[in-house]
């Protein structure tokens, strides 16, 4: 009852995040519904049924590539308008989006829950006076970094985008500490990795708009957040322990840097 309870808790909260999040967006959440896609990836969630609860969440990122390619075929067959080329490489991209809500706010916190506990020694998770220190340098050196920016503190502060850390407040308070750094990791990176998503769909779907530039700030904004969490919370005290998981931070790291990097080269690129 305890593991339900805080699975459907903290899944919850993250899905209601989420919603709030592209709520806030200048799109709205109407425009991320799109019933073909709805249909496809509900059929891909009952295949991967099939499979081994190890083998799914691979399976279900390769049939989200595996539909923005056939989706990129029939719109590359069909489009004759380079003008609405954008629209339709945007819903192509939506998959993605869905079943990386479901990959990591679904199903990566029900196999964490449900894996079997590590042993760990308390002391790791307590702060030494080093670990106080290089959080009040980080916090310094953010408050520099901002100021030298030129933005100012404005443009860093944004309270919808605080929402990131809201599921992450039902792992805080964990009897099994490993199991809470390893919920705080996923949400992290789901958290950039559906930005990343997003970002991208709203640069295609309305690359002449007027608000493209504070909706990819936004979303650059709550990643960062994140980032933020990840970097001077959760990587120190995982470091600490017998579990390090190096793919997972370097995957944080990729799509982070892509988050960053391809926005700005699309929009660059369509001038």
């Amino acid at each position: 009852m305890l593991y339900k309870t805080r699975y459907y808790t903290i899944s919850t909260l993250a899905i209601l995040m989420l919603l709030c999040s592209l709520n806030f967006n200048h799109l709205g959440i109407v425009a991320y519904i799109d019933l073909p896609t709805i249909v496809f990836v509900i059929i891909s969630l009952v295949l991967s049924r099939f499979l081994d609860e190890k083998a799914q969440n691979s399976f279900l990122v390769g049939v989200g590539l595996f539909l923005i390619s056939l989706s990129f075929i029939a719109i590359y067959s069909i489009v004759e308008d380079m003008t609405q080329l954008g629209g339709a490489i945007a819903v192509g991209i939506l998959p993605m989006v869905y079943l990386s809500v479901y990959i990591f706010y679904v199903s990566n916190i029900k196999q964490i829950l449900s894996s079997d506990s590590v042993a760990y020694k308390a002391e790791a998770f307590t702060l030494s006076r080093n670990e106080y220190i290089f959080h009040l340098g980080f916090v310094l050196l953010i408050f520099v970094s901002i100021v030298i920016s030129g933005a100012g503190f404005r443009a860093v502060i944004d309270v919808p985008s605080l929402l990131v850390f809201l599921p992450l407040l039902a792992t805080i308070k964990f009897d099994d500490k490993i199991k809470g750094l390893l919920l705080r990791q996923n949400l992290v990176l789901g958290a950039v990795t559906i930005n990343f998503f997003i970002s991208i769909y709203s640069v295609l779907l309305d690359s002449s708009s007027e608000n493209i530039g504070p909706s990819l700030a936004l979303m650059t904004i709550s990643s960062t957040y994140a980032l933020y969490l990840y970097l001077s919370w959760i990587k120190p005290q995982l470091s600490k322990t017998t579990l390090n998981y190096t793919k997972s931070e370097y995957m944080l790291y990729i799509v982070s840097s892509l988050s960053l990097f391809l926005p700005f080269v699309y929009i660059v690129l369509s001038k």
